[in-house]
């Protein structure tokens, strides 16, 4: 038996093409949906880079105010690591202007990437302040 064919009008409609594309989806599929992932962890990762930052710069002002108020300096840079885990935070000379520096380091957050990391540092001066 001949295949029937549908007529449209008065003409014959051509078969239909072969599916040439058959897996080429899940082909496709298979590499875009890792790197949507390592897209979105490096948004994360962007992200608590910038908090962090802010977090940093925080530290570092109070404790370069309370140093520039006369408040015990142990006192005043232990509070300021205390407010971010893991800072560092160091007073930079005693001259006029009182300098504090907070430093962090900042890893991946997924263990393949382990070896990759971001050094933060934000420093604040503040004029002390005279009674």
């Amino acid at each position: 038996m001949f295949p029937r064919r549908r007529v449209v009008g008065r003409f014959a409609a051509p078969p239909p093409a072969p599916d040439r594309e058959g897996g080429y989806v899940i082909a496709e599929a298979a590499v875009a949906i890792p790197a949507l992932a390592a897209v979105a962890l490096a948004l994360a990762w962007v992200l608590s880079i910038a908090s962090m930052s802010f977090a940093l710069g925080d530290a570092a002002r109070q404790a370069a105010r309370d140093l520039a108020r006369g408040v015990g300096t142990d006192q005043a840079l232990a509070q300021a690591a205390a407010g971010v885990p893991g800072a560092r935070v160091v007073l930079d000379a005693g001259g006029d202007p009182v300098v504090v520096v907070a430093s962090r380091e900042v890893s991946a957050p997924i263990p393949l990437l382990s070896g990759l990391s971001v050094t933060l540092r934000q420093s604040v001066a503040v004029p002390r302040e005279w009674s």
